[in-house]
């Protein structure tokens, strides 16, 4: 399956930028079109730059600092905030650039619906 970057135009007009994997370019855009956005641009990527966009996610967090996180991110949840609000919160203040990346990652997921 082939990896496509992206950037696309959400209802409320924001763009959002990521990567999906497909087997074509039309599956892409459905893929897409699925979750409410409207393509600007799809280009195939490369597994050499597909590895490199994602080349902090493969580095090790230390578990302390995922214990810090879990405590902090279940507590703002439990006050109430939003997931994403929660997640940017904690984007933000997380020391550990490696974590700080991966958090970052996942607020774009959630983002995405």
């Amino acid at each position: 399956m082939a990896s496509f970057a992206y950037s696309a135009i959400t209802a409320h007009g924001s763009v959002l930028e990521g990567v999906l994997a497909a087997p074509d370019a039309e599956a892409a855009r459905e893929q897409l079109r699925i979750k409410g956005l409207l393509a600007q641009r799809l280009d195939q990527t490369s597994d050499a730059d597909e590895a490199a966009s994602e080349g902090g996610l493969n580095k090790k967090v230390k578990p302390r600092d995922l214990q810090i996180f879990s405590r902090q991110f279940a507590t703002m949840i439990e006050a109430g905030l939003s997931v994403v609000s929660a997640l940017t919160i904690l984007e933000e203040q997380t020391v550990d650039k490696n974590l700080s990346e991966v958090v970052t990652a996942v607020r774009q997921e959630v983002e995405e619906g």
